[in-house]
């Protein structure tokens, strides 16, 4: 066998050996492993979240069963099961009996932000070559599960009107200037909530085309209140007769809801000119001129 293999193979045998010395002193069957002689104190204790930093601190007292008498220099740290060292070494001397001598490790350790919730981190108190001392500590990661109603921002749901046009109709038809115009309108509540009994609305006339010597529209602009509640899905119906005389042209008239959105609803009048046929002599036609 070459001596590179023997050294590997020498390699491995300590680190067997290593192992198998751990697995038995923490397994409960080795002599030091039985004689506890010390508490681990972990705070936060019992349930932590990840991220969450633990701190340690060990107290030593006296046990008669212990292999070492008092005065006796003892290296403790904290590891865990794996034999992964979380505390640097502290030395103390062992105490006498009815005495206790502490050890308030600085060394944290950090429960991983990536931790399963139910995952179980133990510790142990040891000495010299990894010798627990300490009854086994543990804490368990967990992760509340938050309630789905209590994370939830309740926006209240502000119940409000909307107030529209239905329907909208006039007469006389067809118009003929010189009439009066009455116009009927039904109003709509689409909304979710009740409108003011201040609520208004505003009729508003506007000249587009034709020809007359007044100028001015039939019907009056001007603001109205509705005067009562329309409760969600109620109509309200208003009328409006016009005292001034319409004129041959063509109207827009607008009907505007306050606080409403969007285009305000609106109507073409037309007003024809007014003629008398019965009476109305019909011309004949001038002849045609042949060529010759």
């Amino acid at each position: 066998m070459s001596k590179s293999l023997k050294i590997r193979w020498a390699r491995i045998s300590i680190a067997l050996s290593i192992i198998m010395l751990m697995v038995f002193l923490f397994s409960g069957n080795g002599i030091a492993a039985n004689v506890i002689t010390a508490n681990l104190n972990i705070t936060p204790s019992a349930n932590v979240s990840p991220g969450t930093q633990l701190n340690f601190k060990g107290s030593i007292f006296n046990n008669p069963a212990f292999s070492h008498p008092p005065g006796t220099r003892l290296r403790c740290w904290v590891v865990q099961p794996d034999f992964t060292r979380v505390t640097e070494p502290v030395d103390i001397d062992y105490p006498l009996p009815g005495q206790l001598v502490t050890i308030a490790f600085t060394d944290k350790f950090t429960i991983p932000s990536n931790a399963k919730h139910g995952k179980l981190y133990n510790f142990y108190l040891v000495y010299g070559i990894y010798y627990p001392i300490s009854a086994k500590s543990s804490v368990t990661v967990t992760i509340k599960k938050l309630q789905i109603s209590q994370n939830k921002v309740l926006i209240p749901i502000t119940k409000k009107p909307k107030i529209v046009v239905k329907n909208f109709a006039y007469s006389p038809a067809p118009l003929k200037e010189g009439a009066h115009i009455n116009m009927y309108i039904v109003f709509e509540n689409k909304g979710l909530g009740k409108s003011d009994i201040n609520a208004k609305y505003q009729i508003r006339c506007d000249i587009l085309q034709g020809g007359g010597p007044l100028k001015k529209c039939p019907v009056p602009s001007t603001e109205r209140a509705f005067g009562k509640v329309i409760l969600p899905g109620q109509t309200h119906s208003a009328s409006l007769l016009c005292a001034t005389p319409a004129e041959a042209r063509q109207y827009k008239i607008s009907i505007i809801i306050s606080g409403a959105t969007g285009r305000p609803y609106s109507v073409m009048l037309n007003v024809a000119k007014k003629t008398n046929s019965k009476f109305q002599k019909t011309l004949p036609e001038p002849p045609r001129k042949v060529k010759q």
